[in-house]
């Protein structure tokens, strides 16, 4: 006689990742069903942990680059600041809710692309770089295992899932001229180019994520209640502007229905002491944090069309 396998739980998605996801969730104590979940966020770019008890990058990818300094920069520049705060206020105010942290820095292997284009930075042609490479593959596979595990999870026994929120912040403006190549020997050329851009450029919108160039695949009526939403708040609003998702993107957009929401960064932080934003620098506001989960809970608690 067959038995059914165990339902997910959240220990499961720890174990999957092998470390590189961390998770949180307002499910109640010990070790909830993922079938629990009524909201899956995830947080997949404002990883910075260069090292958390183990290496959460291993020593073989540390060693490439010749200017802690520089990787620093690079790294704060690169991530999402204010995204893991979002998190963390719709679970202070709404039961149901769990949330994947990535936990690598998305500056060195994105877990927002596929394989063949998650590595962010051009390492140089050696054995060593080789090495290093096929490691940070490995966690990247083990990162999109966990989140194919954990949507999986979430799917009721009709096979429903949850509502997928995918949080992200940009860069308030868009910066003129191209982007230098990324490379491990130089990245401060990259985080000039980023932070000058972010104080000159144009300004960009509040972008929400659901199509690639070409369809619809995520949820139209959740997109549009929350262009209207933030636009009542006078906050400038788009769908797919500046960024149209393409099917390199993570399994939420490929395989099921969610929306991407993605912030300027001077939305969701401020710079110390009341300094000019710099995308370097820029710190979690709690206030405008709270302002902009409050507007996702609204939202949320509309009835479904």
């Amino acid at each position: 006689m067959s038995t059914l396998a165990p339902l997910p739980r959240v220990s499961d998605i720890v174990a999957a990742s092998h470390g590189t996801i961390e998770v949180s969730h307002s499910m109640g104590s010990g070790d909830p069903r993922l079938s629990d979940a009524d909201l899956l966020l995830t947080v997949l770019h404002n990883g910075t942990l260069l090292h958390k008890g183990k290496d959460t990058l291993p020593d073989a990818v540390m060693d490439l680059f010749p200017d802690m300094r520089q990787l620093y920069e690079y790294v704060s520049v690169e991530r999402d600041t204010g995204t893991t705060q979002v998190a963390d206020v719709l679970q202070s105010i709404r039961k149901g809710v769990l949330a994947l942290h990535i936990l690598p820095p998305r500056g060195i292997v994105d877990a927002n692309r596929l394989e063949h284009c998650a590595l962010s930075v051009e390492f140089p042609q050696t054995k060593d770089a080789e090495h290093a490479r096929e490691l940070l593959l490995t966690m990247h596979r083990q990162m999109h295992a966990a989140i194919k595990l954990t949507i999986a999870g979430t799917k009721d026994a009709g096979g429903k899932g949850c509502v997928i929120l995918d949080l992200h912040s940009m860069s308030p403006r868009t910066p003129s001229g191209k982007a230098p190549v990324t490379r491990y020997d130089n990245l401060r050329e990259h985080v000039a180019h980023w932070v000058r851009g972010s104080q000159e450029g144009a300004l960009r919108p509040i972008d929400l994520i659901d199509a690639t160039a070409d369809e619809i695949i995520g949820d139209r009526n959740l997109s549009l209640q929350l262009q209207a939403a933030f636009r009542s708040q006078k906050f400038v609003t788009e769908l797919n502007e500046p960024y149209a998702k393409s099917r390199l993107h993570h399994p939420p957009f490929i395989d099921e229905r969610g929306v991407s929401i993605d912030w300027t960064k001077d939305q969701l932080t401020s710079s110390p002491r009341g300094q000019p934003f710099n995308l370097m620098y820029c710190q979690s506001d709690g206030p405008k944090i709270a302002r902009h989960a409050r507007v996702l809970d609204d939202v949320l608690r509309l009835p479904k069309s």
